[in-house]
């Protein structure tokens, strides 16, 4: 239970919440009014006349894994694992992201027609009985119900790792993939789209919404040979949209009627994969966005360069911790503080929202990490199954400075810092709905900082709101209707 501490500034009221290296979780700071105004380690000034991007929303993935572990729980355990993501008093997640398919995060690979050139899909599982009997659809039910419970709605995209064998160069098993993926004759393009409309139509028919999907999951990653994949170039992906996928959607769901993302990807090559794509007008005309990953570090240049070139926008659709990132992320804090500089480049870049891994995952391994993974690729999640019991994560605090308060509709505000403290903090500023501004603070330093924010231009000479940011923490500050911040 997340608990806020309310500072009353006439009708107003300032929140301030921490998470930390020392066990804070989104619990109440310590905080003060200043009057008159007094000097604090760093200031920050938001640019309140510089609207920048909407905030989409945050969320997770519905792996089978995931749903496995969720369809092993009591009822009580599930209602916890709904309320903890989807709840009121969780993190109000908007955002799903669902597999096509198996991926790593299954105990096998599987897809839903096995029958050899069947290029009308007449053989197609369409009652996808693998994703009803494993729990992934009653799970993604579930949470979508937990959701509108409390006036929110889960905006759910699709992501094929691989299609069926018999569409793939050489027969290619769905696990790795030769280059091309898909066999040469178009026949086998026009039925792979297809596919992916039938998916939809079936998990729709489940009672699963299906906004839309990501062309291919991490379709530049050429050396996988680990788990399920299908590799394009630039231009292959490109080419699938504009003559097969993008005519495929709109002819079965209108125009516009299902949402296209391309790369879904690392940062590294984002900017190659977006000139190569967007620049196409017929590739461009039926894409809707860009999906990325993170597992190549920040590039927050990339992700700045195509939000700012390309009217499209920019979802983040993967991000996780996983055993081999254990030298550079040992522990629990480094993973989770990895959530908020990641979230706070991508979005200070011009990211719309960002997409969680596994919801949920068991553990395997000494280090915490977990599955099942059929590669052995165990990560970590933000809450960990064990033994029909809940652990969460440092990683699930962090995670929920950012899904908890940036509400769908926020839009993201630039701002400028100074002072002593600023070198080891980042920050991202934000006003929501309901005109109330958010600011969220990472503080990466050993020591603990004085933090003021102004709450409107006329009140800067009478005080200030001064908040202690503690060393390697994350802090999230709700403050009523300013022109300007100090931090």
């Amino acid at each position: 239970m997340t608990l806020l501490c309310a500072f009353s500034m006439g009708a107003a009221a300032v929140e301030f919440v921490v998470s930390s290296r020392s066990g804070m979780n989104l619990q109440p700071g310590t905080w003060t009014w200043d009057s008159p105004w007094n000097a604090v380690d760093m200031a920050v000034s938001i640019s309140a006349n510089s609207p920048q991007q909407k905030v989409m929303g945050f969320g997770g993935a519905f792996t089978e894994a995931s749903a496995i572990h969720f369809k092993s729980l009591s009822a009580a355990k599930q209602e916890e694992v709904l309320e903890l993501y989807f709840g009121r008093t969780g993190h109000q997640y908007t955002v799903g992201r669902v597999p096509i398919n198996s991926c790593d995060f299954s105990p096998q690979s599987y897809s839903f027609d096995d029958a050899a050139d069947d290029f009308e899909m007449a053989q197609f599982d369409k009652e996808v009985t693998h994703d009803r009997d494993n729990g992934m659809i009653d799970f993604v039910r579930a949470a979508s119900t937990k959701a509108q419970s409390i006036g929110n709605n889960v905006v759910v995209y699709g992501s094929p790792w691989s299609p069926p064998s018999w569409m793939k160069t050489g027969n290619h098993a769905m696990v790795g993939s030769a280059m091309p993926c898909l066999k040469s004759d178009p026949r086998y393009h026009e039925a792979w789209a297809k596919y992916l409309s039938e998916w939809m139509t079936a998990y729709e028919k489940a009672g699963v919404e299906v906004w839309g999907l990501t062309v291919q999951n991490e379709p530049a990653f050429y050396s996988n040979n680990g788990w399920e994949a299908c590799s394009y170039t630039a231009a292959e992906e490109r080419d699938f949209i504009k003559n097969h996928l993008g005519p495929q959607l709109e002819s079965d769901f209108g125009e516009g009627g299902k949402k296209i993302m391309m790369f879904d990807w690392n940062k590294d090559s984002l900017v190659d994969w977006a000139d190569t794509i967007l620049s196409d007008a017929e590739a461009a005309k039926y894409v809707w966005g860009v999906g990325l990953h993170w597992y190549s570090g920040d590039f927050f240049d990339q992700v700045w360069y195509v939000s700012h070139n390309y009217d499209k926008p920019v979802l983040g659709t993967e991000g996780c911790n996983c055993d081999y990132d254990l030298p550079n992320y040992p522990d629990d804090w480094s993973r989770a503080a990895r959530y908020a500089h990641d979230i706070i480049g991508d979005m200070t870049n011009g990211v719309i929202g960002w997409t969680d891994w596994n919801l949920l995952l068991d553990v395997e391994t000494q280090s915490g990490s977990g599955g099942p993974n059929h590669a052995g690729n165990n990560c970590f999640a933000q809450i960990h199954v064990v033994g029909g019991e809940l652990e969460i994560t440092p990683s699930y605090y962090a995670y929920g400075h950012f899904s908890r308060y940036l509400t769908p509709g926020s839009v993201v505000f630039p701002y400028t810092a100074s002072g002593w403290g600023s070198s080891n903090v980042e920050g991202l500023s934000a006003r929501r709905p309901d005109g109330s501004w958010v600011m969220i603070l990472l503080n990466n330093g050993q020591s603990d900082l004085q933090v003021g924010i102004q709450t409107s231009s006329e009140a800067a000479a009478a005080g200030q709101v001064r908040v202690t940011l503690p060393a390697q923490s994350v802090g999230t500050v709700v403050f009523p209707e300013p022109t300007e911040a100090f931090v």
